[in-house]
């Protein structure tokens, strides 16, 4: 149900028109066709599609999964696909499974800078900066 909600008719309606058909139809060369899935286990990237791919034949097929999809990107993946090129699998915004953001209204948020709550700054104890160099230990 979260892709529904986050946009999923959007994101088949964009299909259906830049493809020229509906669920269970294949475009006339061939190379889509377009179906429905159950729900794929990834409610936080919602919108996302799963394609296919049969290039190297039924044995050799396999599934890449595109997430956190706005109608734009649906688009593009398409228009990618039709040229050859290489595609951005998983989501097309976060680098990983951070909090980065989500799929409002059929566009990408980015989430504020800062860290917040929904009542204010966290307690701590807070987790140190990876980044920086281990403190000196004091000598024994």
């Amino acid at each position: 149900m979260c892709c529904r909600l986050q946009g999923a008719l959007d994101i088949q309606h964009t299909l259906e028109d830049k493809l020229g058909i509906h669920i269970g139809e294949t475009t006339a060369d061939g190379m889509f066709t377009l179906g429905e899935m159950e729900c794929m286990g990834a409610c936080v990237n919602a919108p996302m599609i799963a394609i296919a791919d049969y290039s190297n034949g039924v044995e050799g097929f396999s599934y890449n999964y595109y997430e956190d999809l706005t109608s734009e990107d649906v688009s593009n993946i398409v228009d990618s696909i039709k040229k050859g090129g290489k595609l951005r699998v998983g989501s097309q915004h976060r680098d990983k499974a951070e909090p980065a953001g989500a799929v409002q209204f059929g566009k990408w948020v980015p989430k504020p800078e800062g860290t917040m709550t929904l009542t204010g700054n966290p307690r701590g104890p807070y987790c140190r900066n990876l980044d920086d160099p281990p403190p000196a230990q004091a000598a024994a």
